[in-house]
C-alpha cells in the first residue's frame, strides 16, 4: 500500500462516489482497506474522503463517521479532528441514531483537558436533545460530568 498513488485512489474513489453517492461501496473501501497504510499523510486524505462523503448522504451514511473517529484517535494521534467529526455526527438527527452519538464531542473535549467546554457540550445535548437519550445515557452523562467535576478541583 505504500506504493499506491493516493491522488489516483481519491479520484478513483470519488469516480466511485459520483456514481452513486448513497453506495457504500467506495466508503467501504476507503475505511477497511486504504485506510490501512502505514503512510499518515495518505490515512488523513482517507478520513477526509470519508468525512466530505457523509457529508452527501448523511441520513443513510452518518455512522461511518464512528470510524473517521476512531481513524483520527488511534491512527492519526489527532484529536483536534476526532473533535471536528464527531461535531459532524452529533449535528445529524436522524431516527436510527443512537443517543450516545450527540456525546463524542464532550468525550474528545474531555480527552483534550477541555473540561469546561466538555460540560457546556453535555449541557447542549442535555437541552437540545434529551428527549433523544436513553436512561442508560442519562446514567452515564451524570458520572461523566462528575467526573469533569473531579479533574477540575
Amino acid at each position: 500500500m505504500t506504493e499506491y498513488n493516493y491522488d489516483y485512489v481519491i479520484g478513483w474513489l470519488q469516480a466511485l462516489q459520483a456514481l452513486d453517492r448513497d453506495s457504500h461501496q467506495h466508503t467501504f473501501l476507503a475505511a477497511h482497506y486504504f485506510s490501512q497504510t502505514p503512510r499518515v499523510a495518505d490515512v488523513r486524505r482517507i478520513a477526509e474522503f470519508i468525512a466530505a462523503d457523509v457529508a452527501l448522504s448523511p441520513a443513510r451514511k452518518w455512522y461511518w463517521l464512528t470510524f473517521v473517529m476512531t481513524i483520527a484517535q488511534k491512527s492519526l494521534n489527532d484529536l483536534p479532528l476526532a473533535l471536528e467529526v464527531s461535531r459532524q455526527l452529533a449535528s445529524y438527527d436522524y431516527p436510527n441514531m443512537d443517543g450516545y452519538n450527540f456525546m463524542f464531542p464532550a468525550i474528545f473535549l474531555e480527552r483534550m483537558g477541555r473540561y469546561d467546554e466538555a460540560r457546556a457540550e453535555i449541557a447542549k445535548v442535555l437541552q437540545t436533545r434529551k428527549h433523544r437519550l436513553a436512561r442508560e445515557h442519562l446514567g452515564w452523562i451524570e458520572v461523566f460530568t462528575q467526573g469533569l467535576a473531579e479533574k477540575v478541583r
